[in-house]
């Protein structure tokens, strides 16, 4: 997690991208622990996110437990832009490695900016946003805590994009070279929609990387260990059946793991996810009243107790899940925080607030993550 015209909406490392979940987990040789939170966007790791016009020549690297703006580039090529779905890869100290808008990977601050690589593939709406992806959670960076030299760069399709380009992973070193398997590597021959997210197995130590097939219904979720990538999906198929403009929309998985939303065309679903064999089970299916209330962007509060979602063309919305009770009673507690929203993105971060993202611009929400009633 909208189409949110020139901002970083995937904090999931996002901004999990976001969207801005980025998984990156400590070096067991460290000499001290950086974070004993278990809260992802408290970790260092998680601090810093990207976001830029979708037109102009730079943009900002902003460190969110510091508020700290750090430009990035300058007013020629490379052009640092960015559209939808970004991601932005720090080491476990918070120092920042590189960042992208999902079709070029970027390093360096101010003028001092390189393009290494510009061959990902998150969606771009068949080439009309140029070098910017244009997927809600499009790009997703992930890093095995046991394998502190790779990074692995998930990139999906997008709602406009015509041509599909699939579910693909490109690996990294900590300097931004693509490293083998080079390229792009293709999971599957389907299509892709726009949601991505990742949590850690039950063994607390690999990372299960999930996406929602279009048109199909299938949940694939792909396991990454210590030795790479297991490039068979774990699929569950109780997924929504969506296509065209309904792929766009946004996944997520509770902090625990045992959690898992779907957030597309006018439905939530929530599931268990057992995160030891990487299957859905129990959908809980939570129907929206009218297509403005189509999901954009989706998170579980810290707790698990909620899960929220902004909509393409209205408020943001929670769902009170506490105690997993049955599908029409979530529907009923479906709540809105009387906070608009319009194809916005919604994350954590390192300063313990919500915090939407849009048009070049981070917004602090009116909610911290223990408000009682909200998050």
């Amino acid at each position: 997690m909208l189409k949110m015209r020139g901002l970083n909406k995937t904090y999931r490392t996002f901004l999990l991208a976001v969207a801005l979940l980025l998984i990156l987990c400590y070096d067991l040789v460290a000499q001290g622990c950086v974070s004993t939170s278990t809260y992802p966007w408290l970790w260092p790791s998680h601090r810093n996110w990207f976001i830029a016009p979708p037109n102009l020549w730079n943009g900002q690297v902003i460190n969110m437990a510091t508020g700290v703006q750090t430009s990035v580039g300058t007013s020629g090529p490379p052009a640092v832009q960015q559209y939808e779905g970004t991601s932005c890869a720090s080491d476990d100290s918070g120092n920042l490695l590189f960042f992208t808008n999902g079709r070029r990977l970027y390093k360096g601050t101010g003028a001092s900016v390189t393009n290494p690589y510009s061959g990902l593939l998150e969606g771009n709406e068949g080439g009309s946003t140029g070098f910017n992806g244009s997927a809600v959670q499009g790009v997703l960076t992930v890093r095995h805590p046991l394998n502190p030299t790779k990074y692995y760069i998930f990139t999906t399709d997008d709602a406009n994009g015509g041509a599909t380009l699939g579910f693909n992973y490109f690996v990294f070193n900590p300097s931004g070279t693509n490293v083998a398997p080079t390229g792009a590597n293709r999971l599957g021959s389907y299509r892709v929609c726009e949601g991505i997210a990742a949590t850690k197995h039950a063994n607390g130590v690999d990372i299960w990387i999930t996406c929602l097939e279009s048109g199909s219904g299938k949940i694939n979720s792909y396991l990454l260990t210590c030795a790479g990538l297991t490039t068979a999906p774990v699929v569950s198929t109780i997924g929504p059946v969506v296509s065209g403009q309904q792929e766009r929309g946004g996944i997520a998985f509770s902090v625990d793991g045992t959690r898992f939303a779907t957030g597309f065309s006018t439905v939530v679903n929530a599931y268990v996810f057992d995160n030891s064999t990487g299957l859905m089970s129990d959908r809980h299916t939570i129907t929206g009243a009218s297509p403005s209330d189509a999901p954009y962007d989706i998170i579980f509060s810290p707790d698990g107790s909620k899960i929220y979602y902004t909509q393409q063309n209205g408020n943001l919305m929670y769902i009170n899940i506490s105690g997993w009770p049955s599908a029409a009673t979530m529907i009923s507690s479906r709540t809105s925080s009387g906070v608009a929203t319009l194809f916005n993105s919604i994350e954590f971060a390192a300063d313990g607030f919500g915090e939407f993202a849009r048009e070049f611009q981070i917004g602090r929400t009116c909610f911290t993550p223990h408000q009682v009633g909200v998050i």
